[in-house]
């Protein structure tokens, strides 16, 4: 008897307005233009990762190897721990499933521009026990190829160009950013294996949206339902479905899994 799973991800944004979304849009820098592709940044899958070297929130160091558990890593790029209020939920989701990724053999380890300081008051005040590795300088980040210049560029010639300004608004603030954002990554996840290289990699077009990490472990394949599923049985088939977290917040993108088990002598296409 065959079972076949679907999963159905959701982008849900559950408070607010949010600004208008500009897929089309194209930036102007000076004289070039550029369109900026999250998903093409960075390492892609089956390439391995730049060695890093970055001390964390209790000055301990760590490198790409250092932070491999026995089937590889999954390394997380965000903005900041200090004003990003989406990077201060997705850490201490990252945090809730922390237990769950170790047990399937991932170290975890997340990166941002952040100052030692900053990731160590952070850390104690929310009880993060993983490594928060500071790249000040954002030398890493550069390395990874994954450095978002808009807030550079918000204070530069192009300040005022109207395309500009819609990018900002996708990639960076609803508002005219802070000089201190200069600097930060765009938002995104790697998984690696244990030689350093891309499996999966999951980065989203817009700066509020994250994937919970009990989200990205089902679209793995990796994960259990956390919460009791919906069970519905027919003559022909017998489905159940459940969702990836048992709770989500404004801009968390999560899934829906079907599972489908036909009844004997029945098949499914």
């Amino acid at each position: 008897m065959r079972q076949i799973r679907l999963v159905f991800t959701l982008a849900m944004l559950l408070v607010g307005l949010w600004v208008s979304r500009h897929p089309g849009s194209v930036l102007s820098a000076q004289a070039a233009r550029t369109k900026i592709d999250v998903s093409k940044l960075g390492p892609q899958v089956g390439q391995a990762v730049p060695e890093f070297s970055l001390t964390d929130q209790n000055g301990k160091t760590w490198t790409r190897q250092s932070i491999m558990g026995p089937k590889g890593a999954m390394l997380v790029f965000y903005r900041s721990a200090d004003w990003c209020p989406y990077c201060k939920t997705q850490l201490v989701d990252l945090e809730s499933r922390l237990a769950s990724l170790r047990a399937q053999g991932l170290g975890v380890a997340a990166i941002s521009y952040d100052p030692v300081p900053t990731l160590a008051e952070f850390a104690t005040r929310r009880h993060i026990t993983f490594p928060l590795l500071s790249d000040a300088g954002s030398a890493t980040i550069k390395a990874f190829g994954i450095l978002n210049p808009l807030p550079e560029m918000a204070f530069g010639p192009e300040k005022d160009n109207p395309e500009l300004i819609a990018e900002l608004q996708k990639y960076v603030s609803g508002g005219r950013p802070s000089p201190s954002f200069a600097g930060i990554a765009f938002p995104g996840t790697f998984i690696l294996d244990a030689k350093g290289r891309v499996v999966s990699r999951f980065f989203e077009d817009y700066y509020v949206e994250r994937s919970t990490f009990s989200n990205i472990m089902l679209r793995l394949g990796n994960a259990a339902a956390p919460v009791s599923a919906t069970k519905v049985a027919g003559a022909h088939l017998t489905l159940t479905t459940y969702p990836s977290d048992t709770s989500i917040a404004a801009g968390n993108r999560f899934s829906l899994a079907l599972q489908v088990q036909p009844q004997p002598g029945v098949h499914v296409y």
